[in-house]
């Protein structure tokens, strides 16, 4: 995306790995070291070389099919704040980082949620982050 905003920088890796891949969407949110390490801990059945799509669809197996989507998005999010502040803040990426996107994410969701959703968020922060 950077490169195609015309923006030039004199390196498009991902900050995130030292496997110098070009960061695109797919790499930082799903093939990245980072990414599957902090995946893995969530949906530990997750298999590398299967597309976004696939993944998304595993997911519900391993998390709640009724808040699968929140929690995927909240991950990815996640997952760039952690990017964001390796970037700007210099600050060392941790798993524990991404966690605390994550949990402070989810508990910003439940506020918009009906209760149903409310209560499985709830339930499944506290059983898994």
């Amino acid at each position: 995306m950077i490169k195609r905003g015309n923006m030039h920088l004199d390196d498009y890796n991902c900050a995130l790995c030292a496997e110098a891949m070009e960061e695109t969407s797919i790499h930082l949110f799903w093939d990245c070291q980072f990414a599957w390490n902090c995946w893995n801990r969530i949906v530990p059945n997750k298999h590398r070389g299967t597309s976004t799509y696939d993944e998304v669809l595993f997911t519900p197996r391993e998390i709640p099919k009724d808040i699968a989507m929140e929690v995927v998005i909240m991950g990815c999010w996640s997952i760039w704040m952690t990017r964001n502040d390796k970037i700007f803040r210099k600050a060392p990426m941790h798993y524990g980082t991404w966690k605390h996107y994550l949990r402070e994410g989810l508990a910003i969701t439940r506020l918009r949620a009906k209760q149903k959703k409310v209560d499985l968020i709830s339930s499944w922060i506290v059983q898994n982050l």
